[in-house]
């Protein structure tokens, strides 16, 4: 995936290279796949497919009615190892407990909001693609089905600010930190996950890195360490920590095989340890707080 000079492989022939949708830098031609060819920003490494006439939401919203809000039962079932990783989440976000008001963006089936409202939070969560499930909502969560933008939320509503696996679909992802900043109050914490573009799996792989899905998964622009940061400072928001883990290369080999699939996850779970040391695991979970005011933390009240 190394990038290469535009006058070779242009967008189209004539046609200008796109802007980076982070930092508003000339992107240049990476690589293409099937579906699209890949642009990297040069100035804080984010990475997007360009395919004329694209429609993003169209194509999210398309996916994810049939994949979440007309399969809401299934999708919605809190099984114990989910529930033990929501818990964790929610200890950490715990000292950031001031108004006591959490969001999830692009809630899917609302599995992090029934943890979240158990353990006493209100608990929101905006999705478009979740029409249905925003009228069965138990007491305690309550469901937008829309974008975040025209949710209608008081200007620093929420104590904390959560959207996994979002980013990467989102074709604005500036404009998108902005509306999160406008509803998160001084202080508050944003926590969101998203594929790391320069996680050694990715790198290894090229492009056919189950990630790169375009018209499958609806990903249109991906993230390194340096990108969220640049994303994220632009916006104001200080603290930021990121974290990277996991790597494998079943795109390449698959791991279910009987005596080599044992082997090959462990080799996996060992080289991803070191991954992330150097911030080149393939998934990037990232906490940055609003401004520089203090947590807030409260007994939850």
């Amino acid at each position: 995936m190394t990038a290469v000079d535009d006058r070779e492989h242009g967008t189209r022939a004539g046609a200008a290279a796109p802007r980076c949708a982070v930092c508003g830098a000339g992107m240049r031609f990476a690589f293409a796949d099937d579906e699209a060819r890949y642009h990297l920003c040069p100035t804080c490494d984010y990475l997007t497919p360009v395919v004329p006439d694209l429609d993003p939401r169209g194509l999210n919203d398309a996916i994810y009615i049939e994949k979440f809000d007309n399969n809401r039962v299934e999708a919605g079932v809190v099984d114990p190892k989910r529930r033990r990783k929501y818990g964790r989440f929610l200890a950490r976000v715990a000292p950031y407990r001031q108004l006591n008001r959490l969001l999830d963006i692009g809630c899917g089936a609302g599995r992090l909001l029934r943890v979240t409202a158990e353990a006493g939070w209100q608990a929101y969560g905006v999705d478009p693609a979740m029409e249905q499930l925003s009228r069965e909502t138990p007491e305690g969560i309550t469901i937008v089905p829309r974008l975040l933008v025209d949710a209608g939320f008081a200007p620093g509503f929420f104590d904390v600010v959560h959207a996994n696996e979002v980013f990467e679909h989102v074709e604005d992802p500036a404009r998108l930190v902005e509306e999160i900043k406008a509803v998160l109050r001084p202080g508050g914490l944003l926590v969101f996950r998203t594929p790391n573009h320069r996680s050694w799996t990715a790198g290894a792989v090229g492009p056919r890195w189950r990630e790169f899905g375009l018209h499958g998964k609806g990903h249109v622009g991906f993230f390194s360490p340096a990108s969220a940061r640049a994303l994220l400072a632009r916006a104001g928001f200080r603290q930021v920590d990121i974290e990277t883990h996991h790597f494998s290369l079943r795109d390449r080999w698959r791991d279910d095989v009987p005596i080599v699939g044992p082997a090959l996850r462990l080799g996996y779970k060992l080289v991803g340890q070191v991954a992330r040391l150097f911030d080149r695991g393939e998934r990037m979970t990232v906490h940055a707080r609003l401004g520089d005011g203090p947590a807030g933390a409260t007994d939850g009240g």
